[in-house]
């Protein structure tokens, strides 16, 4: 289930998860209540069904965020927000520039689920992109090539 959680989070760093304009989503009242107690306060909420999950996009506190629930229980299974390059903890950032010098960022998700919290963050060396993926902690967990 995590490897489903994460590969769903991966998606939306890549842009794969979008709305469609025009189709409503049935949410259960579970999910929303639960979203309502976690978020409360969020603005322009947008709901998906993917699989066995509710997705909702939002702004929380002026940060678009992203959160999946378990559609059977409503549970809050993860998130993800978009954040700013010197928001990541120190040991993030001291693990991007020792293992990426001279490389650029693009943006930086901070995923939170089960497994914890990690950073993606889209980077870019002499014309090509990356995906880096960081644990909290500071150890790079991977490294991957962005088709373009």
């Amino acid at each position: 289930m995590k490897k489903i959680l994460i590969s769903l989070l991966l998606m939306l760093a890549v842009g794969l998860t979008t709305a469609v304009a025009g189709d409503e989503t049935v949410v259960s009242k579970q999910v929303k209540e639960n979203f309502e107690k976690e978020f409360a306060g969020a603005r322009s909420v947008v709901w998906n069904n993917l699989g066995d999950y509710q997705v909702v996009n939002f702004i929380f506190e002026g940060v678009r965020v992203e959160a999946y629930f378990n559609s059977e229980t409503g549970d809050l299974e993860g998130s993800a927000r978009y954040i700013l390059f010197d928001q990541m903890p120190l040991l993030v950032l001291r693990a991007f520039s020792k293992n990426f010098a001279s490389t650029d960022f693009l943006s930086v998700l901070e995923i939170s689920n089960t497994a914890g919290v990690s950073y993606l963050l889209v980077a870019e060396k002499e014309n090509k992109r990356y995906k880096i993926k960081i644990s909290a902690n500071g150890n790079v967990l991977s490294k991957t090539k962005i088709k373009q």
